[in-house]
């Protein structure tokens, strides 16, 4: 079936229809604009829904981050040094080699503070979120996101200190924050960073042909 796109003030919107949408919903990326939608739905409905959301969309596309070409020479945020991207390199080798790089690096980092804090998970898994770092659940286990090998290693050390404390303090009260700040003093300085810089890498590595 050939994919339906809808040409709207300059701009392509592609219809994604999905059976248990009740209501149509517009998405905005770096990959492009898509407008989510319930079977049935005429086309001519979906136009009008898109204009009527202009000034939204329009200043979504505006806010986009700048992302790095791929493109041999370019350089791809990786830790402190960065990484070149050569002619031999395809963004599915390049996915592959981010993942590879955060099941050799995370585990054993996140082992070294947990060495020194009060508990130890009792699994970790690493995965790609669209939305967050890492997670801690009841089971004890914790969940980090690859991208973290695209972000700064103060960052990333702030990021295991923050689940390892959800292990002993399963929220975000004075007490969890108080034993982030014993283990990592200079929290907020990370924070900001991941506010501020965190979702263009989250957006960069996400273009990576998900």
């Amino acid at each position: 079936m050939a994919a339906e796109v809808l040409l709207i003030a300059g701009q392509p919107w592609l219809i994604q229809r999905h059976r248990r949408r009740k209501r149509a919903a517009l998405r905005v990326d770096s990959a492009g604009c898509y407008c989510l939608s319930p079977f049935g739905t005429p086309e001519s409905c979906l136009k009008q829904f898109v204009l009527q959301h202009q000034a939204w969309w329009q200043a979504q596309l505006k806010s986009l981050p700048n992302l790095k070409p791929f493109q041999a020479d370019s350089i791809w945020p990786f830790r402190a040094a960065g990484r070149l991207i050569t002619s031999e390199d395809t963004p599915k080798r390049l996915k592959q080699w981010y993942k590879q790089q955060a099941e050799d690096y995370l585990p054993m980092r996140l082992d070294d503070w947990a060495s020194r804090m009060p508990k130890k998970p009792k699994g970790v898994k690493i995965r790609f979120y669209t939305a967050r770092w890492g997670s801690c659940n009841r089971r004890q286990e914790i969940q980090l996101n690859w991208a973290l090998m695209a972000c700064p290693d103060e960052v990333v050390d702030y990021v295991l200190v923050h689940e390892l404390a959800h292990l002993v303090h399963f929220n975000h009260s004075r007490d969890f924050w108080q034993l982030v700040a014993t283990y990592y003093p200079e929290y907020k300085q990370q924070e900001r960073w991941l506010r501020q810089q965190g979702h263009i890498h989250l957006t960069q590595l996400k273009s990576l042909n998900f």
